[in-house]
């Protein structure tokens, strides 16, 4: 179901104080694509405010339409993967995904899902699973990242089956920069390690958001893709859709909106 946002959302995003207005740095969604077969780039929609950063291609990543909840995924088969060419850091990263048994990835045994695209150090950020089990953590043995959350379930340890898990959500109170990211692989191996299976929608946020923003972000993954997930740890999160989701515009813009709905508002209280 499509999201129709008004006049009203709209502004109501300009005003709030939600972090997560301010720093999506990029967002990849399957669900707007309207052909089926292979592609060459993946759009960015996260209307990043300093620069085009779409999703440049390396193999053939398919694009299948009716697939979850009835909306297009982007398949990938092993030897495919993207990278964004754009320098941010990521704090919080979201990712929808259904995990394929019946494909292995040529030349690793890893299935990096969502990283830096180059380096081997042990500050690269990158989902992974490996095999029969996944992670979300650093390269070289020095830890997971602060936290990170399988269908809504914290846990730092890796489970039996990946293809049970759909929403992957990983935040990093310390985000690193790098210059180029890469979806649906792993670092600088370009021969293998790369996903296997379906990625639906990648979201990712400069900076760590809170508790109340991530589990709202996921409250809405979990509704747009129908993904049945029950196992949400208790408490209260944002609802307000349009403001997790659309960048704030910049304070012109701000203005020139507001001075559009007070002339509204003034146009309606002398009718």
């Amino acid at each position: 179901m499509k999201t129709t946002y008004t006049m009203l959302s709209i502004a109501l995003a300009t005003s709030i104080s939600s972090h997560a207005a301010l720093t999506m740095a990029t967002r990849l969604d399957a669900s707007l694509f309207t052909s089926a077969g292979a592609i060459s780039t993946w759009e960015d929609s996260s209307f990043y405010t300093d620069s085009d950063h779409d999703a440049t291609a390396t193999g053939d990543p398919t694009v299948v339409l009716n697939a979850l909840n009835s909306m297009p995924v982007v398949r990938f088969d092993g030897n495919d993967h993207f990278v964004i060419n754009h320098t941010y850091t990521t704090g919080t990263a979201f990712i929808v995904t259904e995990y394929d048994f019946t494909i292995f990835p040529t030349g690793g045994s890893s299935e990096g899902l969502y990283g830096a695209a180059t380096g081997f150090g042990a500050a690269q950020q990158y989902f992974t699973g490996a095999g029969n089990s996944t992670s979300w953590g650093n390269e070289g043995g020095s830890g997971f990242e602060d936290s990170k959350w399988l269908d809504g379930v914290q846990t730092h340890t890796g489970i039996t089956n990946p293809a049970d898990w759909h929403l992957n959500s990983g935040v990093d109170t310390t985000p690193n920069s790098f210059t180029s990211w890469k979806v649906g692989g792993d670092r600088g191996f370009n021969t293998g390690r790369a996903w296997t299976g379906d990625i639906a929608e990648v979201i990712v946020y400069e900076d760590a958001l809170s508790d109340f923003d991530r589990r709202g972000v996921e409250m809405y993954l979990n509704d747009k893709w129908d993904l049945g997930i029950t196992a949400y740890e208790a408490g209260s999160f944002n609802t307000n859709t349009a403001g997790l989701l659309l960048v704030v515009p910049e304070p012109s813009s701000t203005a020139l909106l507001g001075l559009g709905l007070s002339s509204m508002l003034l146009r309606r209280r002398r009718s």
